[in-house]
């Protein structure tokens, strides 16, 4: 069962942690047990491990190490449940520990005071320098969602942080942005960062609100009515985060927007601090699962 989920077979593919996000959660617990509580890595224990079919360990169970997941560690590919973040944050110890992770995973401390330092420093930026390394991956699909597991964790403003970090990552200098583009997805990844909305459970139809690094963003649906996006003050080149935020249904409390309400919104109005802030927090979007 666990093969067929993960299928995570030492033969070069990408583990279906990537492609099976609905299963993840039941797939990682199996490997949590598996793993056994005293495999530890910068200081943290319970990750996910790869399992040829017949039980058997597949590469090197080490997280921080390439071992079989494909172009990434299991450190990278370990947020890959996002469908039910809270599950997921239960088998890294509770919702304080996994942000204490996501804290390491990209080096806060210096995107707090940094975001440059950190992006250019502490994050994999090489093309292929994920190899063997724990920290977050900009350049690879499966972790363009993990800025936004603060979401989860109850510290939604450090998403904001985070993402301009990214942002210094795309330049117009000769490399222009890290990694390759991969038919538009590093780029996408950018502009949803910049515009301040994103969905991060993919299917959920759900987006989660972030500070936008524009004063003023137009989104026009195809058949629909153009939904403007603007936030006062907007400096992608300044940490900032949400204080409030307004649709033309009213105050947004809750951190998110469904798809319907997103088309309903007409404006949304975004208020921006300079220092962090409590918008958002405990108001996450619910799990997949508890979506039916």
């Amino acid at each position: 069962m666990l093969a067929r989920r993960l299928r995570a077979v030492h033969d070069g593919r990408r583990p279906r942690l990537s492609g099976e996000g609905r299963d993840a959660c039941l797939a990682l617990r199996q490997l949590h047990q598996a793993l056994g509580p005293n495999v530890t890595s910068q200081g943290f224990s319970g990750f996910p491990v790869a399992k040829n079919a017949d039980g058997t360990v597949a590469g090197d169970p080490d997280p921080a190490q390439a071992g079989a997941f494909h172009e990434g560690t299991a450190w990278q590919y370990e947020w890959l449940a996002q469908q039910d973040p809270q599950t997921l944050f239960g088998l890294m110890g509770g919702q304080a520990k996994a942000e204490q992770r996501l804290d390491k995973f990209f080096d806060m401390p210096t995107v707090l005071t940094d975001p440059a330092k950190a992006a250019s420093e502490s994050w994999v930026t090489g093309a292929y320098d994920y190899h063997n390394n724990f920290a977050f991956n900009p350049n690879n699909e499966p972790d363009f969602h993990t800025p936004w597991m603060y979401t989860w964790t109850g510290a939604p403003w450090k998403t904001s942080a985070v993402l301009r970090a990214l942002r210094t990552l795309f330049t117009d200098n000769v490399y222009g942005m890290p990694g390759n583009d991969d038919l538009g997805a590093t780029s996408s990844l950018l502009v949803f960062a910049m515009a301040g909305i994103f969905e991060a459970q993919p299917g959920s139809a759900n987006y989660v609100v972030t500070a936008p690094m524009f004063e003023k963003v137009e989104i026009r649906p195809e058949h629909g009515r153009k939904i403007s996006v603007e936030a006062p003050g907007a400096d992608a080149s300044k940490l900032q985060y949400v204080s409030s935020a307004d649709t033309n249904k009213g105050k947004l409390r809750q951190s998110w927007l469904s798809h319907k309400d997103l088309l309903r919104s007409g404006t949304i109005k975004i208020k921006l601090s300079d220092k962090p802030t409590s918008w958002g927090v405990n108001a996450a979007p619910p799990a997949m699962a508890a979506q039916g």
